[in-house]
């Protein structure tokens, strides 16, 4: 049910819903976006636009990811013996 709706909502939308519902599928939102990508070639959208659109919204996402990692590590040190351990168990 909720794959649907996610699809119903951001297809609405256009290609600018494609985008987004991408985005927030490799980010925050548990939703695979390759249902969305199908949906919106199935509604007739341009395969190319929505191929171009849906791997820029994917990539973005996963920058986003890297980047609020990066951020949360550079803000959160770990002690010495968290190194230690985790060198230990690798």
């Amino acid at each position: 049910m909720l794959p649907r709706f996610f699809c119903f909502m951001f297809l609405d939308w256009g290609l600018i819903g494609l985008f987004l519902g991408c985005f927030l599928s490799a980010t925050v939102i548990p939703f695979s976006s390759d249902v969305l990508f199908s949906a919106a070639l199935i509604a007739d959208y341009p395969a190319v636009a929505a191929l171009i659109v849906a791997t820029t919204g994917n990539f973005l996402g996963t920058i986003t990811n890297y980047w609020i990692g990066y951020l949360i590590r550079k803000n959160r040190k770990a002690e010495p013996k968290t190194y230690k351990r985790w060198k230990t168990f690798l």
